[in-house]
């Protein structure tokens, strides 16, 4: 009796995930304890089929960075400001095992993660045009910019807006995958058409729709590291999409830039110029002296803090008690050290870094082998769509971040379910045929 009702409780798993969601990104101590419905999930996961989580290739890593979030809550001297990001991880290895437990027995069911990832970012491009700050890096998209609405919406008391930076490393998780889907209906409409029957005409509205509207305010960001890191996942997709020719291609695409460079730099040396010296010497975390200023201070922090990390969401504070700068204010609040890497050594230490190194390692090797093994152009085209986000994402995060247990920071989760998930289900019996065999080429 009781393993029937528990089973019944998992089938609203995620209308239950969906109502803490709000808990989880503004938490506070009065309703934290909202947050003890993740594990008695997993109880009742447990009771109703044996085990308490679904198991997938990320269990080490994910359960070794709750470990450590753990420690680095424990150690932090202000454990109120380390609160939203110890929930945001919480939460998040919930919507990852979630992932894991909706597909496992229904693997049809991975279209809808897919759905999923897309209205994630859609919500993402809402969201931003009320509340960001908008900055103007380049004259020419300034008009455009006169044209967005004015910012509408506070997220908390006191800030002054989302950072476009984060959006735009936000929207690196879905962006890259869009894309290539998008190219990939437009490739293989007839697969599709297998894959998804009545649905395929909405799914490609849907896909398009989406795509469209995450580009559009990714230009809009004006992010420099957001579009490097698009451009990063693209060039992979290319090199990717072309087996026979991709060095060939490789050697194309480098001389294409090179031109392309020389182009750029003859027409806009003076503009260029005057971002390479730090927008005529003004000193901001925004420039690349200050993000050195920030690295350096990292770095130091933890050689310092090797084992537990300075505590969660910590740096941000106790960098001016400890190491502080000689262009930054202590009202300033740069929130990260501008680099995922660093910050998650920051969080949570050296174990925690080598625990959130390993999940990148593994995501990584599990879209690889999605993509090379998938049964259907479809999971192969969903498997490209996947590195593409991750290698956008993990470059953008090489000067910029968006740290773990962030606000949105659920729907990088879901991105990695859904790699899990992919991996899990690509070679099964569930197989379809579609245009091509599990050779077939993937989109351009």
């Amino acid at each position: 009796m009781l393993p029937r009702l528990c089973r019944r409780l998992l089938t609203i798993e995620w209308l239950l995930l969906l109502f803490i969601l709000p808990f989880a990104v503004f938490p506070t101590p009065q309703r934290v304890w909202v947050l003890l419905l993740i594990p008695l999930l997993w109880l009742a996961r447990w009771v109703g089929y044996g085990r308490p989580f679904t198991p997938t290739p990320l269990d080490w890593p994910v359960w070794g960075l709750l470990l450590m979030t753990a420690v680095g809550f424990a150690v932090s001297d202000d454990r109120l400001s380390s609160l939203p990001k110890v929930t945001g991880m919480v939460y998040g290895t919930a919507v990852f095992y979630a992932a894991a437990a909706y597909t496992h027995a229904h693997p049809r069911r991975l279209w809808w993660l897919v759905a999923a990832l897309l209205a994630g970012g859609l919500i993402v491009v809402g969201i931003a045009l009320f509340a960001v700050r908008w900055t103007s890096k380049f004259a020419q998209l300034d008009a455009i910019l006169a044209y967005t609405p004015a910012r509408l919406l506070e997220v908390t008391p006191g800030e002054t807006g989302i950072s476009p930076n984060e959006v735009a490393g936000v929207l690196l998780w879905v962006l890259p995958l869009a894309v290539v889907l998008s190219l990939a209906i437009l490739r293989y409409p007839r697969a599709l058409w297998r894959e998804l029957r009545g649905m395929s005409l909405v799914a490609a509205l849907f896909v398009w729709g989406a795509t469209l509207a995450m580009l559009a305010v990714m230009v809009l960001t004006q992010s420099r590291a957001g579009l490097l890191g698009l451009a990063a996942g693209l060039g992979l997709m290319g090199l990717l999409a072309v087996a026979r020719l991709r060095w060939w291609l490789a050697v194309g695409l480098v001389l294409v830039g090179v031109a392309g460079a020389t182009a750029v730099w003859s027409a806009y040396a003076p503009e260029i110029t005057a971002v390479l010296v730090e927008q005529s010497g003004e000193r901001s975390v925004e420039t690349m002296q200050g993000r050195l200023q920030i690295w350096e201070r990292a770095i130091t922090g933890l050689r310092e803090f090797p084992l537990t990390g300075m505590g969660i969401n910590r740096f941000r504070v106790l960098v001016f008690d400890y190491y502080p700068t000689y262009f930054l204010s202590r009202d300033s609040d740069f929130a990260h050290a501008h680099n995922h890497l660093l910050q998650a050594g920051l969080d949570l230490g050296l174990p925690g870094l080598i625990f959130y190194a390993a999940l990148w390692l593994g995501a990584a090797a599990l879209a690889w082998l999605a993509w090379r093994q998938g049964v259907t152009v479809w999971r192969r085209s969903l498997a490209l769509g996947i590195l593409c986000a991750l290698t956008a994402y993990f470059v953008y995060g090489l000067v910029d971040a968006v740290a773990l247990g962030a606000k949105p920071g659920f729907i990088f989760w879901l991105l990695l379910g859904l790699t899990a998930v992919l991996h899990g289900t690509n070679f099964g019996g569930e197989a379809l045929a579609d245009t091509g065999s599990a050779k077939a080429s993937p989109p351009p």
